[in-house]
């Protein structure tokens, strides 16, 4: 079975800790009987990259693609427990990328490990709405996701997606656009992952996440005198 490890590097560059990671999945997804083989697609708008990853996707002999954000990081053991869960699609909840070292230092002297203190700190973003371990959502981000391909074509049977051309240095490419902006029912703006999220479910697919340890966010921090 084919599985594809895509990655949109927005900034022409990848974490370290991605690249470690990547290498991690495919050791993983080999000894699951899968052949994995790896994409990555620069481009400034993270919306586009988004369309262009899953639109080559959807034109692969790919069962399943794992998405993975330049600056996110994954555990063999978060990985394995999103991977076992065969769904359709399931997105981890991410820390953010942001600690108040004020916090992490009560987390400390309450008698947290040093571990529990920096999730204390920075907590997951979708976290205080997601149960812990597996479960079903309304939406979910897509730093680190598992996506079947069947969804994908259905979108583009019920015609859901924008059809259009991008620009890109290599000439025009045609892209479909699964990751557009859409609005809420009170006319919020949906953010690309959510905005991806509530088409799933349109579509009539489930939307799950996974909710635990093993999945880092790499981000910078100022230290002030």
């Amino acid at each position: 079975m084919m599985a594809v490890i895509s990655c949109p590097a927005g900034k022409g560059q990848i974490n370290f800790q991605t690249v470690d990671s990547i290498f991690g999945i495919f050791e993983w997804l080999t000894a699951a009987g899968y052949q994995p083989r790896f994409a990555v697609r620069s481009y400034a708008e993270v919306v586009e990259a988004r369309n262009m990853i899953a639109t080559g996707f959807v034109h692969s002999d790919a069962e399943i693609m794992i998405g993975i954000d330049d600056d996110v990081g994954v555990e063999r053991e978060a990985f394995v427990q999103m991977l076992s869960a065969e769904v359709d699609y399931i997105g981890a909840c991410i820390p953010q990328r942001q600690m108040e070292l004020s916090t992490f230092a009560e987390g400390v002297r309450s008698g947290l490990s040093d571990r529990d203190a920096e999730r204390h700190a920075a907590p997951l973003v979708d976290g205080p709405n997601v149960a812990e371990g597996i479960s079903e959502v309304e939406r979910v981000g897509c730093g680190f996701y598992i996506l079947r391909r069947e969804p994908l074509e259905r979108m583009l049977e019920l015609d859901m997606v924008p059809r259009k051309v991008l620009k890109v240095p290599g000439g025009d490419l045609p892209s479909y656009g699964y990751y557009d902006h859409i609005y809420d029912e009170i006319g919020n703006r949906l953010s690309e992952d959510y905005s991806f999220s509530s088409r799933m479910r349109e579509a009539g697919y489930s939307v799950h996440a996974y909710k635990g340890p093993g999945i880092t966010h790499t981000g910078a921090m100022t230290f002030r005198s």
